[in-house]
């Protein structure tokens, strides 16, 4: 076996035994999070189907609920929180 195949079989192995052990943090972290931005969607999506409120508004309003709480979370899933939210609330009326 050469150096470099070598190498790259034991970068390998760590990398394989480090997402091992960074799986259950992450999935603890995410389902954290989820209940959190659930509770901040099912409260601001009513204002924004309603007029109320803007869709930004309401993302600024989840994120920052999340923060309250010692938590973060992407813009992106918090964009995606709040229409996922919208949608299933539009479809149940």
């Amino acid at each position: 076996m050469s150096f470099f195949s070598n190498l790259k079989n034991i970068l390998l192995d760590a990398a394989k035994k480090f997402a091992e052990f960074l799986r259950p943090v992450v999935i603890a972290g995410l389902n954290e999070i989820k209940d959190a931005a659930l509770a901040a969607v099912l409260a601001e999506a009513p204002k924004v189907v309603s007029g109320q409120e803007k869709f930004n508004s309401a993302v600024q309003n989840v994120i920052d609920t999340l923060k309250s709480k010692g938590k973060s979370v992407a813009i992106g899933i918090a964009q995606a929180e709040v229409q996922y939210a919208y949608d299933t609330y539009l479809k149940g009326k």
